[in-house]
């Protein structure tokens, strides 16, 4: 393939606008890819169709999936619309791979029209659609026929890499190229919320962001807070985002009787959040695991890491490959609110602590993490393997 014109279609359900994680990281794979682009999405509120420009087409078309297996007739439309819209995309782009958001129901879709077509594939992979499958017996002998068909299996993580091979049970291609962070962005401090959104110069601040959900264990924050604060740390808790376990969240702030410590800021934008990190102490995401539910990556550490922030990740998922333990951070059992909260006091009462970490995690984010260097690594991965699947 030449490698500063081939063309790609990706297809995929999250894509900007959709906010998240994996949404974010497909963006900034089109964005950077050295070619033409053609990207097959899901409808999204307020964006037309189709949005062309010399770089990129995006085309976005209903995606209605009740369950993502076909056992039903709605979900077997859908994929039969889906798989024909693929098919479609690739005969009027020629594109040289595909690149599928992940492996179910993305996956399943491309490698039916690589059988149709004889284009390659590359599929994603973050780790809570593989835990999610696994407790499906359906999904659980569908997903693995994605990545057995695929030209390349991207990991967000070694411990993804991990899943993806006991899903499979035989040696898939599988390479693990993380997502990244912007990290000239995220060195830029936003002055009025530095100093805007502190009222006592004695007071420390956590921060958490991300969608409110059950895993990303924001509660379990909110307990290690009240936890602090009868032990007289003076503590405020900022948590960025919304989602549907924001009820749950709330009920947990009333009964604890510690409203007027936790602030709930509800999406924010980018300039914001950026000060949001600067201003803040320690950033915690203690994640869990809920079901099929965890934290694939994060990468919110590596947001708070390139504004110089220590983080606090849990053990649950591939967040303790965002946070070394003991030196960008601390990993530690999110269901455990007593080591949470001591974990927390250590570090809200040790400045230098705060510091030193804080600054060997913007060293390694700007060492391994700044997006082109990502972006390299993502492009010829997939390039190299779609090579070596074209080769006779």
């Amino acid at each position: 393939c030449d490698r500063m014109t081939t063309p790609i279609l990706l297809v995929s359900e999250n894509f900007p606008p959709v906010v998240g994680g994996s949404a974010a990281w497909l963006g900034r794979i089109a964005d950077s890819w050295p070619g033409k682009v053609r990207v097959l999405a899901a409808m999204a509120e307020g964006f037309s169709t189709t949005e062309s420009s010399p770089h990129m087409t995006v085309n976005r078309i209903p995606f209605a999936f009740p369950s993502w297996a076909p056992d039903n007739l709605a979900s077997a439309k859908s994929y039969w619309s889906w798989v024909w819209a693929t098919v479609r995309a690739i005969r009027e782009s020629s594109p040289k791979v595909v690149i599928a958001g992940r492996g179910i129901p993305e996956g399943i879709i491309a490698r039916a029209a690589t059988m149709l077509t004889g284009v390659p594939y590359a599929v994603m992979a973050y780790g809570e659609e593989i835990t999610t499958c696994q407790t499906s017996r359906s999904l659980k002998r569908i997903l693995p026929l994605a990545y057995k068909g695929a030209a390349v299996v991207m990991a967000a993580s070694y411990n993804t890499g991990r899943l993806v091979a006991s899903c499979c049970r035989r040696p898939v291609n599988c390479v693990v190229v993380t997502p990244g962070v912007a990290v000239d962005e995220y060195r830029r401090m936003n002055p009025e919320i530095e100093s805007g959104k502190r009222r006592r110069s004695t007071e420390k601040v956590i921060l958490s962001v991300g969608r409110l959900m059950e895993h990303k264990n924001q509660v379990g924050v909110v307990r290690a807070v009240a936890n602090l604060l009868h032990q007289g740390v003076d503590v405020n808790y900022w948590i960025a985002g919304d989602g549907p376990h924001k009820a749950a969240v709330v009920q947990e702030i009333e009964r604890l009787g510690v409203g007027h410590r936790v602030s709930l800021l509800g999406e924010v934008d980018h300039q914001t959040l950026i000060g949001l990190y600067h201003a803040c102490d320690v950033f915690a995401l203690p994640g869990i695991r809920v079901g099929g539910a965890l934290e694939g990556f994060g990468m919110v550490f590596l947001e708070a890491a390139a504004a110089g922030k220590l983080s606090i990740a849990g053990n649950a998922g591939g967040s303790q490959e965002a946070v070394l333990h003991g030196e960008t951070g601390f990993v530690v059992d999110g269901r455990d609110t007593n080591g949470l909260t001591a974990i927390l006091k250590k570090v809200l009462e040790d400045d230098g602590l705060c510091a030193r970490m804080g600054q060997a995690a913007k060293e390694r984010v700007a060492r391994e993490f700044d997006w082109p260097i990502v972006l390299r690594r993502f492009h010829e991965a997939v390039l190299e393997a779609v090579g070596k699947r074209a080769a006779p």
